[in-house]
């Protein structure tokens, strides 16, 4: 009988730990898009940034977000590189390039940067840590960047596990255990 309670109370300690699983899942909280500035079909393009978890922005992400550090390599159709530079947010937290091209010139934008905060609440009221840094890259399958396209700003989310029990607890558990033990030999 003894030995059963002990099997027991093993398996409901290895079952506690099995519980403790945490997943990680990808969510977008922005998007790099290659524009026309001049809103008439032609030059000048630009890049920008939107920023999905201000309010109503559509992210699973609601605490709001701030991209820092931001920076973009721009490659010509030509094959050479160069840096784009972006002006500070606006009231929506979007960013918009300083640097315009000519259409068809751009062949591919690699924009990067830092996230913060890294402790967030996600739409269902969770809290999750996020990977601070990022990484967008813009091409076209057809050649040059054109009006419209972008790419996906997404992080790795975390859950923070809540509930976990404290070492005292888990010492307790064993002593229990322990004393099991020590009992059974005794007897």
């Amino acid at each position: 009988m003894l030995w059963k309670l002990s099997r027991f109370m093993l398996v409901v300690l290895l079952l506690g730990f099995a519980g403790l699983r945490a997943e990680a899942d990808t969510v977008a909280v922005g998007e790099v898009s290659f524009d026309d500035l001049g809103g008439g079909g032609g030059t000048p393009f630009g890049l920008d940034i939107f920023n999905f978890t201000v309010p109503f922005g559509g992210s699973e992400v609601s605490t709001l977000l701030t991209f820092t550090e931001v920076t973009a390599e721009v490659t010509l159709e030509d094959g050479t590189k160069g840096a784009a530079s972006f002006l500070p947010p606006d009231g929506f937290s979007d960013y918009t390039s300083q640097s315009m091209y000519a259409a068809g010139a751009v062949e591919s934008v690699v924009v990067s940067g830092m996230i913060g905060p890294t402790v967030v609440t996600l739409a269902d009221g969770s809290q999750a840590l996020i990977d601070s840094p990022f990484t967008a890259t813009i091409t076209d399958g057809a050649g040059a960047l054109e009006d419209g396209d972008y790419a996906l700003i997404n992080v790795n989310t975390s859950p923070i596990v809540a509930g976990v029990a404290e070492p005292g607890t888990w010492g307790l558990l064993l002593a229990g255990l322990l004393g099991v033990v020590v009992w059974r030999k005794l007897a």
